[in-house]
């Protein structure tokens, strides 16, 4: 024998589900807007990053003293070791000295911002790899001297980490479409 329910009993049981559906809904729409709001904060922070890193690079293209500062430091590699080891030294400055410390602070920021995930990596190291190292190599000298004297192996670290990383897994020649 069927039994059929009365009114009362199917607006209770309809009821109650309702009353479960409300602040599910709720939840399934906060967590999706919390989803959705999640994704534009770390697509924004990517574009952002690429977009600053973009602008270091345009702004190295455009400051006169970095370039010329690198361009001076690149004919340091003609002088021995410890000649570009002495210019640390009080009795060592000269206008080379300078040009060392303006790209060496430069470099430095870069890498700080790399670390902190202001700028992006690959595109800093596809840009900059072969200058950066090549300036890191010529004025590795005048920074051991600097630590020597200051007693102190964090001058210029974020820096040297930087280039440690960077040779550790080198740009890798493309093949360019003929």
């Amino acid at each position: 024998m069927s039994r059929t329910l009365e009114f009362n009993e199917v607006t209770y049981l309809f009821g109650l589900k309702g009353a479960y559906l409300a602040p599910l809904s709720i939840l399934m729409s906060a967590i999706i807007g919390a989803s959705v709001a999640l994704w534009a904060v770390r697509s924004n922070r990517s574009i952002a990053r690429l977009k600053n890193s973009m602008d270091f690079i345009n702004s190295f293209n455009e400051a006169n003293d970095i370039a010329k500062g690198v361009t001076e430091i690149v004919k340091l590699r003609k002088i021995s070791e410890p000649d570009r080891k002495s210019m640390a030294t009080p009795s060592g400055q000269c206008e080379a000295t300078i040009h060392i410390r303006t790209v060496l602070n430069y470099y430095e920021s870069m890498a700080i911002c790399i670390n902190h995930k202001i700028y992006d990596d690959e595109i800093i190291k596809e840009t900059l790899f072969s200058t950066v190292v090549k300036i890191w190599k010529i004025c590795k000298p005048f920074v051991d001297e600097q630590r020597s004297q200051r007693d102190t192996d964090t001058i210029y670290q974020e820096l040297e980490g930087l280039v440690i990383n960077w040779n550790a897994s080198p740009l890798e020649k493309k093949e360019l479409n003929k």
